[in-house]
This record gives C-alpha cells, structure tokens and sequence, in this order.
C-alpha cells in the first residue's frame, strides 16, 4: 500500500501491484509495465523481465547477484528506509522525466 500511495501523486502514472511473481509476469504479458518496482523477496521477478527499467527495494547489499549481469534496462537500488517522494523521484528518472 505505501508503494502505491508513494506513487499516486505523479497524476500521468497507471500504478499496478502484484503479489507474487507469477502474477507480475501474467500482468506483464497484458501489458508491458516501463518501471518495475520490486521488493528483495519478489527480486527474482527482474530476471524475467530484464528490458524493463527497475527499482530493487532492498536491505541486502548482495542482492544483486545474479540479477545485475542479465539486465539490459538500468536497475536502481533502494537500500534501507526511502521516502514515498524519493521513489517517486527514483521511479520518474526512469521514465525519463
């Protein structure tokens, strides 16, 4: 929820939350999503989805692993507390505005 809520404010952006891995790809094969935002759990999401820009929210330094050298659309890393306007800013520089 505070995912969601962070990124409401941003008036042009469709946000859509998932449960599972499995329910991120099913969303994604009905529409292409430009940013993924993921947290460390559901991480593995990112090396189905490697064209896609990213956020990893995470406190594992490590959790690149495995993930970083597959990518071919930048990752940003979260670690630790954000702020809901710091992902807003993190999610925006993504999408290239």
């Amino acid at each position: 929820m505070y995912l969601t809520d962070s990124l409401r404010p941003r008036a042009n952006l469709e946000v859509g939350a998932v449960a599972s891995i499995a329910a991120a790809l099913v969303a994604a094969a009905r529409r292409i999503p430009h940013v993924l935002v993921v947290t460390h759990e559901e991480r593995a999401v990112l090396r189905h989805l490697p064209g896609i820009p990213g956020v990893l929210l995470t406190e594992d330094a490590g959790a690149l692993r495995g993930t970083e050298a597959s990518r071919l659309a930048p990752l940003i890393v979260l670690r630790g507390a954000f702020s809901g306007a710091r992902l807003l800013e993190v999610v925006a520089s993504l999408l290239g505005s």
